[in-house]
């Protein structure tokens, strides 16, 4: 099934007879097992589309496909199921909760999720061996560099189980190797475990990672940029 299809997907802020349009007839298909590339600079629209592939955003106009299932023929009370279901968030900022440790900070995915402590424990603990982070899970969020901060929001992501992995900015706070570190991961995420993982991000010197490249301009997309294989 295909994670995401949108067609003719626009955004528009109306404040009195003033329109602005975030995004404009996007029309997009993402595939399980792909790491895609959404770039655009600030005011793109890129941020809005992918709000609204996060079911945080309801489309103005057109028509949103996630797995199978018609969004935009959903009301509000129902997308946070959705989300829940098929969705997992990664920030710029992180996003991590400071009173907890990495571990607590993992764990709470699960938690939500309501699976059986005892594997949540242990999944939790394989994850954060598996970015790097297995002697410093009991660390807090401030006692890590930002690198491991993002790492930790990867392994979280991880946690949810989630087949759609979207991604706001996640190189924005770091350098350049830490910042091509995380992309890696986010690569062999969507291979290994046949997630659909799209990146916002206005990062080129990552671009040569991605397995597509969309890129946005005053809320529209350019043709877009396929890898030659």
């Amino acid at each position: 099934m295909v994670p995401v299809v949108a067609k003719e997907l626009s955004k528009i802020y109306r404040e009195g007879s003033l329109e602005v349009t975030a995004v404009a007839s996007v029309d997009l298909e993402f595939q399980s097992g792909e790491l895609i590339g959404l770039f655009g600079p600030s005011g793109s629209g890129k941020t809005t589309l992918l709000s609204m592939l996060g079911c945080m955003l309801k489309p103005t106009g057109g028509t949103l496909e996630l797995f199978g299932q018609d969004i935009t023929s959903l009301d509000e009370r129902d997308l946070p199921a959705i989300r829940k279901k098929y969705i997992s968030f990664i920030f710029q900022g992180f996003n991590l909760f400071p009173p907890l440790t990495v571990y607590e900070n993992v764990m709470l995915v699960m938690n939500l999720k309501r699976i059986d402590p005892m594997v949540a424990d242990q999944r939790a603990r394989e994850l954060l061996e598996a970015v790097g982070l297995g002697k410093r899970m009991n660390f807090l969020p401030r006692e890590l560099s930002g690198g491991q901060r993002q790492r930790v929001a990867i392994a979280r992501a991880l946690a949810a189980d989630a087949p759609l992995i979207l991604a706001d900015e996640p190189t924005g706070n770091l350098d350049h190797e830490n910042g091509r570190t995380v992309m890696e991961m986010l690569k062999t995420l969507a291979s290994e475990q046949n997630c659909c993982v799209v990146v916002a991000t206005h990062d080129n010197r990552i671009n040569d990672l991605f397995d597509r490249v969309v890129c946005m301009e005053d809320g529209r997309m350019l043709p877009e940029k396929r890898k030659e294989t």
